[in-house]
């Protein structure tokens, strides 16, 4: 139970990037737009078609590129494991399901 404590402090204590970007590129209100819709699904490639200058918004754009590629394998993984006899449809159903919630989360976070 500690090492479960002591990962998901590791996870949370993430290091302040905001110092790195332009104060007037932050405060940008369509580049704080932009980086938000960055986390909905395929919406990540609008900051890198519309704000290609706001390293700010290209920054959320990465950002919901990996987290649209994590659910992605999430689902490929649970879909295999889907076709294993037996238990195979419940273990997909959970794992897809935790992998799911987990992104969905992050991508919450990410918004805010």
């Amino acid at each position: 139970m500690a090492d479960l404590k002591q990962t998901a402090e590791e996870i949370l204590n993430t290091e302040d990037v905001t110092g790195q970007f332009a104060e007037e590129d932050v405060k940008n209100q369509t580049n704080k737009i932009l980086a938000a819709l960055s986390y909905i699904p395929l919406l990540f490639l609008l900051p890198m078609f519309l704000s290609k200058d706001s390293k700010f918004a290209i920054f959320h754009a990465n950002q919901g590129i990996i987290l649209f590629v994590v659910d992605f394998v999430v689902g490929v993984i649970a879909t295999i494991i889907g076709f294993v006899p037996l238990l195979g449809g419940i273990v997909a159903g959970i794992v897809g399901g935790v992998g799911g919630l987990c992104c969905l989360a992050l991508a919450i976070l990410g918004i805010l």
